[in-house]
């Protein structure tokens, strides 16, 4: 019987809209500045979109054009959001010149919303609970990251819908649903996933989680599952590969022009100074506009917000802890972590968006810690969104 729509559920999902389409029409385009700051890589995603809408074929980043004009440096991307934002761009600028930019974020935030449909159906499908469930849709709607980056012109926001998206086909082949199907299926989100951002290679060896959880299931049929998953992922990614390949003579997006820990003033990267990047780290995850820093009261309303943030991922975690769930969410996490690490040994490359294939497990541990805590649903999605909220009295 279909589960009846709650009215929590509703006011939630209305609230997320409500928020980004207030950002989407009060944040400025970078370097403009107004109650909010911009954000600085945002020009550059939305050059790719417009390469895209005028001359309608992939663009190449060339080193020597990156230093006449930076707006290229993201050229290198893998191109499915920019591909899917270009009708979104063209409507936009039906209304006028520049609108293509509220276009384009408008699909950001349509991918979040999908997002945070993903997370809740997640949690029900884990835990039959419609209060977990909410309190992990409020985390996936609200948290400062996921909410700034689904109203922004970013292949972010496609990457945190894909992942998503092929977590939750995960769990349905785990619950024996839909068979063969649903094996190629969650193969292609994991290797659409890809199309939208590199960095979700870091979770295609999740793909061998994709296998039947009930004992009386075939170990055999079990690992056909797993590598029919796995090589419909890897199918699915590969012409990207070459793409990559054929134009820069590298096997996955490695692009030498960026060089964060120059940019930031650090030389020697995370590694060299561990302190200054776990505190850029924490920072990013609390505020994610640097620019906001060290401005009026941040400091301690940043500190705690982790705080709060910290205490419920702990409490949702050490709950989790012995449930038989605990492996599915913990790999996504823990193999984005390892990507994260090995990525960043030799930069300064520390923003926690870069963890956002792991953001739906997060959500769902941190949603699993509010609801141990008994917090209510109104407090938990005004603790997430607090930091954005804040951001134009910081300024």
């Amino acid at each position: 019987m279909p589960r009846k729509i709650s009215r929590p559920f509703l006011a939630l999902l209305a609230a997320g809209l409500i928020l980004r389409l207030s950002l989407i029409f009060t944040n400025p385009l970078y370097p403009a500045q107004g109650s909010l700051p911009g954000y600085n890589d945002e020009p550059l995603h939305l050059e790719y979109v417009k390469f895209l809408s005028q001359w309608n074929r992939l663009p190449v980043w060339f080193a020597e054009e990156s230093v006449v004009n930076p707006l290229v440096d993201e050229f290198s991307q893998n191109p499915l959001y920019y591909i899917l934002a270009v009708p979104f761009f063209r409507l936009g600028e039906l209304f006028g010149a520049g609108a293509g930019l509220y276009g384009v974020r408008l699909l950001s935030t349509g991918l979040g919303l999908m997002f945070g449909l993903l997370v809740y159906w997640s949690a029900l499908r884990l835990w039959s609970s419609e209060q977990a469930a909410l309190a992990a849709l409020a985390s996936a709607l609200f948290s400062p990251n996921a909410l700034l980056i689904t109203s922004l012109v970013t292949n972010d926001a496609g990457l945190l819908c894909l992942s998503a998206a092929a977590f939750y086909s995960l769990l349905l082949v785990r619950d024996g649903i839909g068979g063969t199907l649903r094996q190629g299926i969650t193969g292609i989100y994991f290797g659409f996933a890809f199309w939208m951002k590199a960095s979700a290679l870091a979770i295609f060896p999740a793909t061998l989680l994709a296998a039947n959880s009930d004992p009386a299931s075939s170990g055999g049929e079990r690992w056909l599952s797993r590598w029919r998953t796995a090589i419909v992922a890897i199918a699915v990614a590969v012409p990207v590969v070459v793409w990559q390949f054929a134009n820069y003579g590298w096997l996955f997006p490695d692009n030498p022009r960026y060089a964060p820990e120059a940019a930031s003033g650090v030389v020697g990267g995370a590694t060299a100074h561990p302190i200054a990047a776990a505190k850029a780290f924490l920072r990013y995850a609390a505020q994610p506009w640097d620019a906001l820093w060290g401005k009026g009261i941040e400091q301690i309303f940043s500190f705690v917000w982790l705080l709060g943030a910290i205490t419920l991922l702990i409490v949702g975690a050490m709950f989790l802890w012995t449930r038989k769930e605990r492996l599915i969410l913990a790999a996504p996490i823990g193999l984005t972590l390892a990507a994260f690490i090995a990525h960043n040994i030799a930069l300064f490359q520390v923003e926690f968006r870069l963890l956002i294939p792991a953001f739906l497990p997060l959500a769902l541990i941190v949603g699993a810690g509010a609801t141990r805590l008994k917090i209510p649903l109104a407090v938990q999605a005004l603790f997430w969104s607090g930091p954005i909220l804040a951001a134009p009295f910081l300024q």
